[in-house]
């Protein structure tokens, strides 16, 4: 490619000169393939408008290095002259370099440490489709620069599939700059049908790559979600494929010279390229002779994990934005196929665009950033703002790593450990524990070393690093990334200290310090007061002390998946100042009984305790009151009946619903409580006082005269009246209704009265006593008179007198 080769994004330079001459910002939208990586920086180098440097932002350090080298070439120079880059651990920049190739986090180190960016004049964001969140703070920290400090600076995004319109406004241009066509048109060919869940996912898939293989000529680029599907692929397709076949891995943990190499052409050209990729392939890089691309439709995003604090990679599959920037890749250099792991009928369930990091990922290291540069959120421009409940999150750790004050403002602390290109954790671990911990943020920087599901212990991390045998065990692409960052951190930090490991990692992770829990084989309280876990054939489980350095799954009790033990005393010293003695109630669920304690405490986890022999009263009732949850509210009948009477008094009455007293329970029962020991305590206490105290004089008054307890009968007895049934009910003798000519009532509704005979046994259940005597009690008298002759059975029941006594001889 030659600057003056007829590239579809050269049709647009005239038009980007203008606007980068007027309005200072410009919106270029143009398909994958059109060049605009690499050719407009160039074109812009002779742009008058712009003194100083161009600075050009791309997601991976591959793309960097690969664009700054393409550039270096279409100028006929070594990288390092006009075109250079930087990257971590890497810079290739001289006194007379013009274009900076860079990735999206130096630009935020660029601006903090320089506010006006004084030697640049150009700042190009390519690819801003990825939305990665230093791409979106460095767009918003930019803006804001241009607009209070340098007026004249140049801002460009650029992107291949991007929702225009919001990207439009933000940067405040009149319109979008569109590049339109591919370089060469790519073919694009699905799936018959959709893929059942049962089906072997890369068996299916490697057989598609073998069948693009044999239909296709040309180079080959797979996308798969990461390395374990790769390797898994790449050993299928070692049975399927012909030795002209040459199967490449690109993965982030190859060495970087092995992913530089894979973009080079082939010497011999009767072979084949099949390169099995990552996202890595996904934007900006061109890989010679690829005129095939197979999309595997998945692909890994950072996922900020609220149980563990930080942010994990999970699968998911690629929005329809992500598979045509993939398919893009088989048309730059000539004409394509692209082979889609799914049918056409799935793309309408997909996703239009990928979710920002911003709306996913860890905040952390983002707030520290604002705390740094100083202004609030609100004053800044973002295309997606932040969710205000994890930025909270996210200050609060600042603010307990020392990292930012009450304010959110920066403190001195905060400074320092926003020079390290690591997480905030490991930058304050880095800090205070010296020069020995940097080995074991580069380790936490990468993945893990060991695949081991049941020992999570990361001193054998450590170990393995510093045995030269067992180090050559660890995969050599990985090794090399854990040097690079060992080399960045350890001469970033000087000083040294006699902290061990687990105290490092304890800095680290100061909510994350957990004590076996009593009576339990490998369960954990955290000092954070989370629950964890270790495996129980895992053997730190047996260790009484830990700090919990990776946790996954739920938020109230999380699996440990690395962990490294650490004595009382390791903890006593580096946290003497955090360690205190407070007092404590407490229902014990295991022990059924509460338990009154002073306790020498970090955070939720007890070193030490002794029996808090006389507690106050109210600390008794508000450790009950908060086990109401374990130990529920068991009403007895005589306070099931209570309650029942209040709500049919309805109006004018507090709620006694269940869950409402529940809900409530420290203010109606709290004063009540303090008597309470044990669960057979609990069993036996009696409710009814408090329940009555939830009513003033005045409405118990009330409540017995609309909803009484007893029915007193015609002889003057009373009797319990059942409010639990679908109506209040009473029972009683026959007898002893007679001469009531009126049916009783309870808040004017009849009252359901079941009628016994002599002997206690139902006769006849009526809520309209006069309409009985006249009708169903003649059948009753015919029946019951003759057996039980000595009792009263007058015809005119209303007329008598009400008796429960027999008749004389």
């Amino acid at each position: 490619m030659n600057l003056s080769d007829p590239l579809p994004i050269n049709e647009i330079i005239t038009k980007l000169q203008e606007a980068v001459s007027v309005e200072k910002r410009a919106l270029i939208v143009a398909p994958p393939g059109a060049g605009k990586t690499t050719i407009i920086p160039l074109k812009l180098l002779n742009n008058q408008n712009i003194t100083g440097q161009i600075i050009v932002l791309e997601p991976r350090r591959l793309a960097a290095r690969a664009a700054a080298s393409q550039m270096a070439v279409l100028l006929n120079e070594p990288v390092g002259e006009t075109v250079g880059f930087q990257i971590k651990g890497l810079n290739k920049v001289s006194k007379q370099t013009r274009i900076v190739v860079i990735t999206e986090g130096i630009l935020i180190r660029m601006i903090q440490s320089d506010p006006s960016l004084s030697k640049v004049g150009c700042i190009i964001f390519d690819e801003f489709h990825e939305r990665s969140i230093n791409a979106d703070l460095g767009l918003a920290l930019s803006l804001q620069l241009a607009e209070v400090l340098r007026n004249d600076l140049k801002i460009i995004v650029m992107s291949a599939t991007l929702d225009v319109g919001p990207v439009s406004d933000l940067l405040d241009t009149r319109a979008p700059i569109i590049s339109e066509g591919r370089a060469y048109h790519v073919e694009c060919k699905y799936l018959s049908r959709p893929k059942s869940k049962n089906e072997d996912l890369w068996g299916n898939f490697s057989e598609l790559v073998s069948n693009a293989f044999e239909m296709t000529d040309g180079g080959i680029l797979a996308f798969l979600p990461g390395e374990a599907e790769i390797k898994t692929t790449a050993k299928l397709l070692k049975e399927k494929l012909p030795k002209t076949a040459i199967i490449m891995p690109l993965y982030g943990s190859l060495p970087f010279d092995q992913q530089f190499k894979i973009l080079k052409p082939l010497e011999n050209k009767n072979l084949r390229k099949v390169v099995l990729s990552t996202s890595i392939a996904e934007t900006s890089l061109t890989i010679s002779d690829i005129k095939v691309v197979v999309d595997s439709g998945y692909t890994r995003r950072s996922l900020y994990d609220p149980s563990s604090g930080m942010s994990r990679l999970i699968t998911q599959k690629v929005s329809r934005a992500e598979a045509n920037q993939r398919m893009g890749r088989a048309g730059r250099i000539t004409e394509g196929w692209c082979y889609r792991n799914w049918a056409v009928t799935e793309e309408g369930a997909m996703s239009e665009f990928p979710p920002s990091e911003i709306e996913i990922s860890d905040l952390s290291n983002f707030a520290l950033e604002l705390s740094l540069w100083g202004s609030e959120l609100s004053s800044m421009q973002f295309l997606t703002k932040p969710d205000p409940n994890r930025l909270a999150n996210a200050y609060e750790l600042l603010n307990k790593l020392g990292a930012v004050n009450g304010q959110n403002k920066i403190t001195s602390h905060g400074r320092e450990i926003s020079k390290f290109p690591c997480h905030v954790r490991l930058a304050h671990m880095l800090t205070k524990a010296g020069k020995k911990s940097a080995i074991i943020a580069a380790l936490l920087q990468n993945r893990d070393t060991i695949f081991s599901k049941n020992n999570c212990d990361f001193q054998l991390r450590l170990d393995q690093f510093n045995d030269e045998l067992n180090r050559q065990k660890i995969n050599v692409g990985l090794y090399s990334r854990i040097k690079t960052d060992l080399s960045v951190f350890e001469k970033l930090v000087k000083h040294k200290t006699s902290l061990s490991a687990a105290q490092s990692l304890a800095l680290a992770f100061p909510d994350r310090i957990g004590k076996k829990r009593d009576g339990f084989t490998s369960k954990y309280i955290l000092s954070s007061g989370k629950g964890a876990y270790i495996q129980n054939d895992d053997p730190l489980s047996k260790k009484k002390y830990i700090v919990a350095v990776d946790l996954a799954g739920d938020l109230k009790d999380s699996k440990i998946r690395s962990g490294i033990e650490i004595s009382e005393n390791e903890i006593r010293e580096l946290f003497k100042d955090k360690i205190v003695w407070e007092e404590t109630c407490y229902w014990s669920t295991r022990e059924k009984r509460l338990k009154s304690l002073k306790r020498e405490v970090l955070g939720r986890i007890p070193l030490k305790s002794q029996i808090w022999a006389n507690p106050p009263l109210d600390e008794i009732s508000n450790a009950i009151i908060a086990a109401i949850g374990d130990l529920g509210l068991n009403f007895g009948a005589v306070e099931e009946q209570f309650i029942a009477r209040v709500k049919l008094a309805g109006a004018g009455f507090p709620n006694v619903g269940k869950s409402h007293l529940k809900a409530t329970a420290k203010e109606w029962l709290a004063p009540f409580v303090n008597n309470i020991k044990t669960a057979d305590d609990w069993k036996k206490f009696d409710y009814l006082p408090a329940l009555r105290n939830l009513l003033s004089w005045e409405q118990l008054s009330k409540l017995n005269e609309l909803v009484p307890q007893y029915f007193v009968s015609p002889l003057g007895r009373k009797l319990l009246i059942d409010y639990l049934g679908e109506y209040p009910s009473v029972e009683l003798r026959l007898q002893e209704l007679f001469g009531l000519k009126s049916h009783p009532m309870v808040k004017d509704k009849p009252l359901l009265v079941t009628l016994l005979s002599p002997a206690g046994r139902p006769l006849q259940k009526t809520m309209d006593l006069p309409n009985f005597w006249k009708t169903s009690y003649l059948d009753i008298r015919k029946e019951m008179r003759g057996r039980y002759p000595k009792h009263s059975w007058p015809e005119i029941p209303e007329n008598e007198k009400p008796t429960a006594k027999i008749k004389r001889k």
